[in-house]
């Protein structure tokens, strides 16, 4: 993997060379590449403390962009596979993947914590965040990553998941620097919520390029003029829809051309996804 880089490394690269520089909005905050990182340090410190290294698997079922954001990071950072588990998850479904994935522990918040089955260890991260804090963040040594071992975990409405190697994750990285005409002064505009596994595709996306995710308060049934009027009130200039972009992963190999990005302009009017990513003009990039 020497000529390629992990996500998570090129957001550390933003955080050292652009540190105030705006990586997220959300849940009401205005989280920078420099304060994500430090996040991301103390959360993989905090689960290192609990065993979390190459070879673990930990689940996130976590509603807050931060809050995802943050554990995707960390948890790569000690070298250990993440598998996203939204809240929609009906138990038996929770049940059946954690079986599957071989989830050693699991990360979650408030009401969305679910029984513990199997000897999975579930930590509550409401509860844990003054411990998680109180991690340090510096003097910092990262896992080295193997390119065959797991890196990401999908699982759509089959019961075995899509395996994304560390490997096929750098070359998805890579093939995404640069792409879909993303730029550090982009403000992409999420119509989704970032616990949607077909948003991490267009996240991945934003954050390797530097961009500005932005993950508005839509609530689950938003109205034909709720995305629109977030893209003004939040001056997006891309809108990220959602799109099976995970499924392409593994036919990305290195020097090859990134998956098609859900990009579509802020001012199409059905808002359906675009295989181009359009300016707000309605004028190609």
């Amino acid at each position: 993997m020497t000529r390629h880089t992990l996500p998570h490394r090129v957001v550390a690269q933003h955080a050292t060379q652009s540190p105030t520089a705006i990586a997220a909005v959300a849940d009401g905050r205005h989280i920078s590449y420099g304060e994500f990182e430090t996040e991301a340090r103390r959360m993989a410190c905090f689960l290192r403390r609990r065993g979390v290294g190459p070879g673990s698997v930990v689940g996130a079922r976590l509603t807050s962009a931060t809050d995802l954001i943050v554990a995707l990071l960390g948890v790569w950072k000690t070298g250990a596979a993440f598998v996203l588990l939204p809240e929609s998850l009906p138990g038996e479904r929770l049940a059946s993947i954690t079986r599957d994935a071989r989830i050693d522990l699991l990360l979650s918040v408030g009401t969305s914590a679910p029984d513990p089955e199997g000897g999975v260890e579930v930590l509550c991260l409401d509860t844990m965040r003054e411990e998680i804090a109180s991690c340090p963040d510096d003097a910092w040594e990262e896992a080295a990553n193997h390119a065959a071992d797991p890196a990401f975990l999908s699982y759509g409405a089959s019961d075995t998941g899509l395996v994304i190697d560390w490997g096929t994750l750098a070359a998805y990285a890579s093939a995404l620097a640069g792409q879909h005409d993303l730029s550090p002064s982009d403000r992409v505009v999420f119509s989704a919520p970032v616990e949607e596994a077909t948003c991490y595709g267009a996240l991945l996306a934003t954050l390797v390029n530097g961009a500005t995710a932005i993950f508005p308060a839509l609530g689950d049934a938003p109205d034909a003029g709720a995305v629109p009027a977030a893209v003004a009130e939040f001056q997006g200039t891309v809108l990220a829809v959602p799109h099976p972009l995970l499924a392409n992963w593994r036919t990305c190999p290195a020097g090859r051309s990134a998956p098609p990005c859900a990009w579509c302009s802020p001012t199409h009017r059905s808002w359906t996804p675009a295989r181009t990513r359009r300016r707000t003009d309605g004028s190609p990039p």
